[in-house]
């Protein structure tokens, strides 16, 4: 019997955003958690895994659409033979398989860490999402479905696994698993606060997404225009960060056509630990988006006791399953939204944390993956 294994970690587009947090954590908790019986390669474009201790890394040139394809449809498999690397298991970090028969010819086991929902929503949800996104909408299923007949799936939610189920037919349920994200260590006390530019009498709200139109921004500045007609004064005393550039000339006219530049504060990316000062600093989440295959922000905010006011949807009601200071809005309802913004005065912190997550999650992972392994 074989007593190591090595173990592939395709993670070849996983460059930005909610993919290369996934990575990070992936490769963070193989750093720390040495396995004297597996041996990891990562192939990856970035170059901030060049010191990796427990990993070899690869490192290739950045791929393009059409070169990913080709890697993904032979082409990992032509550099593994050709370097003499032959795998028992990948680990794909970008959603989809990759075509890899080892030398008896037979597909070895692929563990697919599942994150991207956009072809799992209906187009109704996706309105304003832009071409791009419609892309992944219509066009990705082909290559999910793809080189998938060894392939496990694992997923954020029930939610996002039933929604898979829908959508990938072909594929059974037995082979999706739901692991829910590390739950994020957050140390409150040593956390800074902001200066906010605005004076203690404001009541500050944050909504840190990036600017897709099913993120649903627009429903908050309709919210606050709505509330400006009705009582002036109210709005006086409110204002909203987005985590948006000021550059973005499309939002900033929608809100200055609304006179609301003293209500709506643009802020842009800001980095992780900036965003903990913000999350200390101001007094309530708001979290309309549409389409989520987690919503990290919600469990963010829930450490730090914040009153959530996020979109009425299954996403957002497992992710706040377990916590109290929560309220729930129709993504589409302006006026519901007005009003939710409108009762800032019953908003209070807490201190209370969400409970149903692990600290480390990715320890369940790489059971399953040495579960498949093995068997």
């Amino acid at each position: 019997m074989k007593t190591i294994y090595t173990i592939i970690i395709n993670a070849t587009a996983a460059k930005t955003s909610g993919a290369l947090t996934v990575l990070k954590e992936c490769v963070s908790y193989i750093e720390a958690n040495v396995s004297q019986d597996k041996k990891y390669h990562l192939f990856t474009v970035l170059n901030e895994f060049d010191t990796l201790k427990n990993i070899t890394v690869h490192k290739l040139k950045p791929q393009t659409w059409v070169t990913r394809i080709k890697w993904d449809n032979g082409g990992l498999q032509k550099w593994c033979r050709k370097h003499n690397l032959e795998p028992e298991a990948i680990i794909s970090l970008q959603n989809t398989s990759t075509k890899y028969r080892n030398k008896a010819g037979i597909m070895i086991i692929q563990v697919v860490y599942y994150h991207n929902t956009i072809p799992l929503y209906q187009r109704n949800g996706l309105r304003g999402a832009g071409y791009k996104l419609l892309l992944y909408r219509y066009f990705y299923p082909f290559f999910v479905n793809k080189n998938n007949s060894s392939s496990h799936y694992v997923v954020q939610l029930p939610y996002i696994k039933e929604l898979f189920c829908k959508k990938f037919k072909n594929i059974s349920s037995e082979r999706i698993t739901v692991i829910y994200p590390n739950k994020p260590i957050i140390d409150i006390q040593n956390i800074a606060r902001k200066t906010l530019n605005t004076n203690n009498k404001m009541f500050a709200f944050i909504y840190p997404a990036t600017l897709f139109g099913y993120k649903n921004h627009i429903i908050l500045i309709k919210a606050l225009a709505e509330i400006k007609k009705k009582n002036q004064d109210l709005l006086e005393k409110i204002i909203l960060y987005f985590t948006i550039d000021e550059f973005s000339k499309k939002i900033k006219k929608i809100i200055s056509n609304n006179n609301l530049e003293k209500n709506i504060k643009l802020i842009g990316q800001v980095s992780y630990q900036e965003l903990l000062s913000y999350y200390n600093s101001v007094d309530a989440l708001l979290f309309p988006s549409k389409v989520e295959s987690f919503g990290l922000p919600l469990l963010e905010a829930s450490c730090f006791g914040l009153p959530i006011i996020a979109s009425d949807l299954p996403y957002a009601r497992e992710v706040l399953e377990d916590y109290k200071n929560k309220y729930f809005v129709n993504p589409e309802d302006v006026t519901a939204w007005a009003e939710a913004i409108g009762n800032y005065k019953e908003y209070r912190k807490i201190m209370l944390e969400n409970t149903n997550f692990q600290e480390n999650s990715w320890k369940d992972f790489f059971q399953l993956v040495e579960k498949l392994v093995l068997e």
